[in-house]
């Protein structure tokens, strides 16, 4: 189970990492929030949990 625990864990921090990277290039991820992206790159968490 501890790996996949971290796995999982490796998923998701990838996908909140990005974000704030994401404000500047918004490229890596155009896919997680293309819209939202555009339109608040700040707001990508609250973005996912609205889809």
């Amino acid at each position: 189970t501890g790996s996949n625990l971290k796995s999982n864990h490796s998923d998701e921090c990838t996908t909140v990492q990005p974000p704030q990277e994401n404000q500047t290039s918004s490229i890596p991820s155009p896919t997680t929030l293309p819209v939202s992206a555009l339109k608040q790159p700040g707001v990508e968490v609250p973005a996912i949990g609205k889809s």
